[in-house]
């Protein structure tokens, strides 16, 4: 597992692993795998009457005794998600091997994701654990992970759970194939495509302005306002990192902003 400091916010994008007690098996069979993938895809969709959504599922990886996921909190927090999830996944182990008692070992471990640079690195190692662990040769051989809808276009199978395109930013599924397999810092310029030069881009975001408003005043805006005129401008085609070097926002405000388009 990659090595990273703990961090205390509660918010955003978090690294969560699932162990089962004394190492013991938490998935024995194909019913098992169907069932975890079942609630991640329940818990990770919009309610079509209260139009909340409890999470945003970027990757995931489903072992015989753990499981990993990469997973944004949004109208829930990160403890409440996960403890729908362990609450809904025992109470079906328990009643199928008629057994009583915790299934997995304590609480999940999980850690922020405070860059992108650590996103990239972490959509690697969740794929890649079945290679690891000499399961399989490569990562789109194992079923029970979330390979096969980065893998594919077109993909509808019963684990169409992910926002894989919407994974910090406007990602083709191609590039996002290319950072799993070959996970390099190099490939951020890639993501974050620039299609016009800074000049370009700051008329841009200034045709999008009442005209007293300069784009150094952005940050001085009320929330709702600045992120209003910060989402024209990455509609428009103004990336990410360019817009931070433009207005001098912060990456993660715009990042998050950025998930919406």
């Amino acid at each position: 597992m990659p090595r990273r400091q703990r961090q205390k916010s509660k918010k955003g994008i978090y690294h969560v692993m699932i162990r089962g007690i004394n190492k013991q098996f938490i998935f024995h069979d194909e019913l098992d795998f169907i069932k975890m993938e079942t609630i991640l895809r329940v818990i990770s969709a919009v309610n079509t009457e209260s139009k909340r959504r409890a999470c945003a599922i970027y990757a995931y990886c489903l072992m015989g005794n753990h499981m990993h996921l990469l997973i944004e909190q949004m109208d829930d927090t990160i403890d409440v998600v996960m403890k729908r999830i362990g609450v809904s996944y025992v109470s079906y182990y328990n009643k199928r091997y008629d057994r009583v008692g915790p299934l997995f070992q304590g609480r999940f471990k999980s850690e922020s994701v405070d860059s992108f640079e650590y996103f990239v690195t972490l959509l690697h190692y969740i794929h890649m654990n079945p290679v690891v662990a000499n399961l399989v040769s490569n990562p789109e051989d194992y079923r029970w992970s979330s390979w096969r809808e980065y893998a594919s276009d077109t993909y509808t199978g019963t684990s169409s759970i992910c926002s894989v395109v919407n994974a910090f930013g406007n990602i083709t599924r191609d590039q996002l194939r290319q950072i799993v397999i070959n996970p390099d810092e190099s490939v951020q310029t890639a993501i974050d495509p620039e299609s016009m030069t800074d000049n370009e881009a700051a008329q841009c975001v200034k045709s999008l302005l009442p005209r007293d408003l300069e784009i150094q005043k952005l940050s001085e805006l009320t929330k709702k306002e600045r992120d209003e005129y910060l989402l024209k401008a990455l509609q428009a085609g103004v990336g990410v990192r360019q817009l931070v070097r433009i207005t001098g926002i912060g990456r993660s405000v715009i990042a998050r902003i950025n998930r919406k388009t």
